[in-house]
């Protein structure tokens, strides 16, 4: 992560990120769709926003805010609607003049900076909510030295582990990777499953692989800069090689039928107990909490070879953005600066498992099962998700490569593929 949102981080002594919403209209943007304004007594007439929500583990806290909202705004339907493809219905959404009127969406990631680039968000720059933001954080996230998303809460990947299993094995958190493998033996050999694969979802393997881009290579910073730029191809990079085959190699660890397993179902097979080990992002924890509130769980860093290498990524979770093609932008931009408002955004970070706030004028919970994560942070050994540089469409290309890996375990092939999709692109 860039240095300006570490500063953040150590003037509020807890992770927080800012970047509230405002508008600046499209010329071709009218106001005023769901209200008479002919007969101002009158009451205004219902509009309905479609909330196009990608993320599956936010949809009860985003109902619990839809609901505060209607009470306040009884004429604004906001309807949220949650697929399993979110950017795929959404890009197709698009194409077809049929956009939602909120959608959430990712700043660091390149389809979404497409659609900014190309008009098809709508401009939140310079709104007076932005007073309690950072200038380096919008300097971090800024889209051309402009702002188009809303941010909520931010993450952080690393490996959940079950507390009770390390306590009766007396295991201790790993430090290097060497340590990790050998928990993984340790619990194989007292017949527990180490580790929980969800290869059915080619995202949740894509996550993994990123962690050990991040700590498991040399060059982490320009790897794939370098090979989009024909500097060097990822299959000539030996770290690059050492990644797949440790992708490979943790797998030895896992439950069988790891490619028939969804995402849904390891967190449930990690809630009951099934594994002791399962590497995702913070943004799991509502999941885990629902399916077994009596869980006693924590996460740690996938570390590198050597303690101090290793590295935890921290990045925007969750944020919202406005169509500019929405028949409704008005209204749209009422429900985000509700949202905006102090005692929602708190609301919002305490029903997201206390995850930390986007705002600085917001308590972050911090939720006690990643504060090994957040003492990284705070020592500044926090970096950007690598996808951040990447073209639009070269990550769903790199997690299908990834699946074919973890398939196929063709490491080669793997190595083609992922040359392919980056070198000279």
């Amino acid at each position: 992560m860039k240095q300006g949102l570490l500063n953040v981080f150590l003037s509020f002594g807890v992770l927080v990120l800012g970047s509230l919403a405002g508008c600046s209209q499209p010329a071709n943007v009218t106001l005023g769709s769901g209200s008479s304004r002919d007969d101002p007594a009158a009451p205004p007439e219902v509009v309905r926003l479609e909330f196009l929500q990608q993320k599956r583990e936010q949809v009860e806290a985003f109902n619990a805010l839809i609901a505060k909202f209607q009470a306040e705004y009884p004429h604004i339907v906001v309807e949220q609607v949650s697929v399993p493809d979110g950017q795929q219905v959404l890009q197709t959404k698009i194409a077809n003049d049929n956009p939602p009127d909120l959608f959430t969406h990712f700043p660091t990631n390149a389809n979404f900076k497409l659609l900014a680039q190309r008009g098809y968000v709508m401009e939140l720059t310079d709104d007076p909510m932005l007073e309690h933001v950072s200038d380096d954080i919008l300097s971090d996230y800024a889209i051309e030295g402009k702002q188009y998303l809303l941010p909520l809460t931010l993450n952080t990947t690393g490996v959940f582990y079950n507390k009770a299993i390390f306590e009766t094995h007396r295991l201790a958190i790993p430090r290097t990777y060497e340590d990790f493998m050998d928990i993984c033996q340790t619990l194989q050999e007292a017949n527990v499953v180490p580790l929980l694969f969800s290869d059915h979802d080619e995202n949740t393997i894509g996550h993994q692989a990123k962690i050990f881009f991040i700590n498991h290579s040399s060059n982490r910073d320009d790897m794939f800069v370098d090979a989009m730029n024909g500097v060097r191809r990822l299959s000539e990079h030996p770290d690059m090689r050492e990644i797949a085959e440790k992708l490979l190699q943790i797998r030895a660890y896992g439950q069988p039928h790891r490619l028939q397993t969804s995402y849904e179902a390891a967190l449930r097979g990690f809630a009951e107990g099934e594994g002791a080990m399962y590497i995702t992002g913070n943004w799991a924890i509502p999941l885990i909490r629902k399916e077994n509130p009596s869980l006693r769980f924590g996460m740690f860093p996938l570390p590198a070879e050597r303690a101090e290498d290793t590295r935890v990524i921290a990045g925007i979770d969750s944020a919202i953005a406005i169509a500019s093609g929405s028949r409704h932008p008005e209204e749209a931009l009422t429900f985000l600066r509700f949202m905006a408002r102090v005692e929602n955004a708190q609301l919002f970070s305490d029903l997201d498992a206390g995850a930390p706030s986007a705002f600085t004028n917001v308590r972050s919970g911090e939720s006690e099962e990643i504060e090994l994560m957040m003492d990284m942070i705070r020592a500044g050994k926090n970096i950007s998700w690598p996808n951040a540089r990447w073209k639009s469409g070269m990550m769903e290309d790199e997690r299908i490569a990834l699946q074919n890996l973890v398939a196929t375990k063709d490491v080669d092939r793997f190595l083609r593929e992922i040359d392919e999709i980056f070198y000279e692109k």
